[in-house]
């Protein structure tokens, strides 16, 4: 399991509230892809597929900026 470095942007946070502000990015990130992926009549296989490709694109670095919203990664 990877640690958390202690850098200017991590400062902000402790390790827990880190983990945690990762682990609600994910599953709201999960759940809106799978949302839109039932929309486009996708197969459950696809609606899973799409959903685990929008966490992979998901760019979690804007979560060590303050104020900052996870999104697609660029």
């Amino acid at each position: 399991m990877a640690s958390v470095r202690n850098t200017p942007e991590t400062d902000n946070y402790t390790g827990d509230e880190l983990v945690e502000l990762v682990r609600r990015a994910l599953i709201d990130c999960a759940s809106r892809a799978h949302e839109d992926a039932g929309l486009r009549g996708l197969c459950c296989e696809g609606a899973w597929e799409a959903t685990v490709s929008a966490m992979r694109q998901l760019d979690l670095r804007a979560l060590l900026t303050p104020g900052g919203a996870p999104g697609a990664a660029r």
